[in-house]
C-alpha cells in the first residue's frame, strides 16, 4: 500500500472517527424541548416571572404601555397573551370582517413587545371547549355559517349517551351565550379549524399555545357515561393529544419550537399528550383564606411529575361567567390591602415549592354580576385601575424574583 492510499485511508477514518464522537457527545434536548427550542425567544424552564396578561389586543391600553409594563415586571412569559374569543376584533357579521385584520394587528403588537423586552416568550390561547357560531377560518379566510359551525358541535347521542345534541348544547349556551357552541373535538372540521387558528397565532409571532378546554369533553363525556373507559372518553382524549402534536409538529416545519401547555388534567387512564407546561387553578377558598392549600399543591406537584415529567407548573387566579370564581373573589371581596397581602402569600409559598405564580397584571373576566369595575366601567381585571391598585405589588414582586431574591 503506498504512501498516498494510507494518508487518504488515514484521513477517512479521522473523518468518521470526528464524526461519531461529535454524534456521540452532542447533547440532544428531550422530545418535547428538542433542539429547535434553540431557535425560540427563551427557554420555558429557565422563566422566573410569569404575567398574565388577557388579551394585548382589548384595546383596554395601547400596545407600547402595555409593552412598558411588561419590561417594568421583567415579565419573562406571557400567559393568554392573546386569547381567541377574547380579542375585540371579532366578525361583526357572517359577511362582514372587522378592520385592520386581527393577526396584522397581533403580529405588528407581539413585534412591539419583543422588540421592547428581547427574549420574551408569547403564549397566545384558544379554547378547545368553544367556537362562535359564526366562524372564520383565518388560514383559508373562509366565513363559516351556523349550519355548517353545527355539524361540528357535540352530540352525546353519537357515544351513546342519552342526551341529544339539543339538550347537551342548551345546557352549554346558559353560560356561554346563544352564540357559542360546545364543539366536538373528534370533528376533522373542528379540528381543521382549530389547528387553522393555532397557525395563525404562530405566524402571529407566538411562541407558546394555552389549550383552554383541552380535556372538556373527555370530562364531560366522563361525567355522561360515569366511565373513564367510554369509548367516547377515549376517543376525545386520543384527539386532544392529537392535537398537541400537530401543534409541535406545525412549530417544528417553521423551524420554531412552539410550547403547548393547557390545564393539569391527570386522571385519565391513557398516555399522557407531551405537554410542555401545566396550568393549575388556584381555588376561591384559597383566595379566601388569603394563603395556599399546601396539601393540594403537594399533590398537584406529585401528579404533574408522574404524568408529565419535570416541566413547569403556573398557578393562575382564574375565571369564569360569575363572580364565584377565583378572580371574582380576588376582585369583588378583597380590600386594596387584602389583595395585596393574597398576592405576597402566595408568591413567597410557590416560589419556595417550584411553582410559577402567574401574576394577574391584566384580563380576567370578573362575573356578570361583578359591581367593582376596572376603572369604574370594564368587567375586566386591571391592577393598574384604582379600583384594585395592586400593580405596585406585583411590580415589587417580578422584579425581586427576576433579580434571584
Amino acid at each position: 500500500m503506498n504512501r498516498k492510499t494510507l494518508l487518504a485511508l488515514a484521513l477517512i477514518i479521522f473523518i468518521l472517527t470526528t464524526s461519531f464522537y461529535a454524534f456521540k457527545n452532542r447533547t440532544f434536548s428531550p422530545e418535547k424541548t428538542n433542539d429547535i427550542a434553540a431557535s425560540s425567544p427563551g427557554n420555558l424552564s429557565r422563566v422566573r416571572v410569569v404575567s398574565m396578561y388577557e388579551s394585548v389586543t382589548d384595546r383596554y391600553r395601547d400596545i407600547d404601555s402595555a409593552a412598558n409594563l411588561f419590561a417594568d415586571t421583567k415579565t419573562e412569559y406571557i400567559h393568554r397573551g392573546f386569547y381567541r374569543h377574547t380579542s375585540n376584533f371579532e366578525l361583526k357579521s357572517p359577511t362582514e370582517r372587522r378592520s385592520p385584520d386581527v393577526y396584522e394587528v397581533l403580529k405588528s403588537y407581539i413585534a412591539t413587545i419583543k422588540n421592547k423586552n428581547p427574549g420574551i416568550i408569547f403564549g397566545a390561547a384558544i379554547p378547545a371547549q368553544q367556537i362562535s357560531a359564526v366562524e372564520h377560518d383565518p388560514v383559508t379566510d373562509e366565513i363559516i355559517p351556523r349550519e355548517k359551525t353545527w355539524e361540528m358541535v357535540i352530540d352525546p347521542q353519537k357515544y351513546g349517551l342519552d342526551m341529544t345534541k339539543e339538550e347537551a348544547q342548551k345546557k352549554y349556551s346558559e353560560n356561554a351565550g346563544t352564540d357559542m357552541y360546545f364543539p366536538d373535538i373528534t370533528n376533522p372540521d373542528f379540528q381543521k379549524l382549530f389547528l387553522d387558528i393555532t397557525k395563525k397565532e404562530i405566524d402571529s409571532g407566538a411562541d407558546a399555545i394555552w389549550i383552554d378546554g383541552l380535556f372538556a369533553q373527555a370530562n364531560a363525556l366522563t361525567r355522561l357515561s360515569g366511565d373513564r373507559n367510554n369509548p367516547g372518553v377515549r376517543s376525545a382524549y386520543e384527539a386532544s393529544s392529537t392535537i398537541v402534536d400537530e401543534i409541535h409538529k406545525y412549530g417544528n416545519s417553521k423551524g420554531k419550537y412552539i410550547y403547548v401547555g393547557s390545564w393539569d388534567t391527570t386522571d385519565f387512564p391513557y398516555p399522557a399528550p407531551k405537554l410542555d407546561y401545566v396550568t393549575a387553578w388556584i381555588s376561591q377558598e384559597e383566595i379566601r383564606n388569603k394563603k395556599p392549600d399546601e396539601a393540594k399543591w403537594n399533590e398537584e406537584k406529585r401528579r404533574v411529575r408522574e404524568k408529565y415529567g419535570d416541566v413547569p407548573v403556573i398557578a393562575v387566579i382564574d375565571w369564569a361567567f360569575h363572580t364565584d370564581t377565583p378572580l371574582g373573589v380576588f376582585s369583588q371581596s378583597m380590600s386594596k390591602d387584602e389583595a395585596g397581602q393574597v398576592l405576597r402569600n402566595f408568591d413567597s409559598y410557590f416560589k419556595e415549592n417550584g411553582i410559577l405564580f402567574a401574576y394577574p397584571l391584566h384580563g380576567g373576566f370578573m362575573g356578570w354580576e361583578a359591581t367593582r369595575l376596572s376603572s369604574g366601567k370594564s368587567k375586566t381585571y386591571d391592577s393598574l385601575a384604582p379600583e384594585f391598585d395592586t400593580y405596585e405589588t406585583i411590580r415589587e414582586l417580578s422584579q425581586k424574583k427576576a433579580e434571584g431574591e
